[in-house]
């Protein structure tokens, strides 16, 4: 099951914080594309800002690793259940 969400901001990083924030979620999940001017960094400026600024536990995932999102979050969702039980 998957919900999808359109999130509208003047800076992505600020509309993904604000959505993270306002849903209560308890991690935020993106992917780092790299793309800023020093290519060989995981983090692309504006995944930089959202691991800054959280206030919550943010995970990067690097896209080169090719997993897809649906198989990342159910190996979240496992892990976190083994991990109570």
């Amino acid at each position: 099951m998957s919900d999808a969400h359109v999130i509208s901001a003047e800076f992505p990083a600020e509309g993904i914080l604000n959505f993270a924030r306002e849903s209560s979620f308890d991690l935020v999940a993106l992917a780092g594309t790299g793309r800023s001017a020093m290519s060989g960094l995981l983090l692309g400026s504006n995944a930089r800002t959202v691991v800054r600024d959280a206030d919550r536990p943010v995970l990067l995932v690097p896209t080169h690793s090719r997993v897809e999102p649906g198989a990342a979050i159910a190996k979240l969702r496992s892990a976190a259940v083994s991990s109570v039980a």
